[in-house]
């Protein structure tokens, strides 16, 4: 279990997250523009949307606006039906890559990159099944965007 307390932290680990995606991502995140659209998050991203069979990303902050902000990821799943989008305002920013590596950030204010997150590599599937549970009904809340 590895925490980070800083931006420049948060950002390695995310990027060594999605460097391990193979069959699923489930992700929760404001999708903060100035974080996503960095090169390196994105390039990393952008090759493991392509890899995987599945992936669902809520949007907890304006989907409208992130739609022009962070426009790449919505071309994407636009051009790939195995990446679905909604918005839901009451999920916590979470990921899930494989069942089994995930990333749990602590609630901050909308607009900044959230600098507090618990990492875990190979979780035990209880685990795993708990968080999946509670993403799915963030999931299920929501319409599709």
């Amino acid at each position: 279990m590895e925490e980070t307390i800083s931006p420049d932290d948060t950002k390695k680990k995310i990027i060594e997250l999605f460097g391990k995606a193979k069959k699923s991502i489930l992700m929760s995140t404001e999708l903060n523009s100035k974080f996503y659209n960095d090169d390196k998050v994105r390039k990393v991203m952008e090759e493991a949307l392509k890899k995987v069979k599945s992936a669902k990303i809520i949007i907890t902050n304006d989907i409208e606006l992130r739609k022009k902000d962070v426009n790449w990821l919505f071309d994407i799943a636009r051009q790939n039906n195995k990446i679905q989008i909604k918005p839901c305002k009451k999920a916590m920013h979470w990921l899930i890559i494989d069942d089994k590596h995930i990333r749990l950030e602590k609630p901050h204010k909308i607009g900044i990159i959230g600098k507090e997150n618990l990492f875990q590599f190979d979780v035990p599937q209880i685990v795993t099944e708990i968080l999946k549970k509670k993403f799915y009904s963030w999931w299920d809340s929501e319409k599709k965007h």
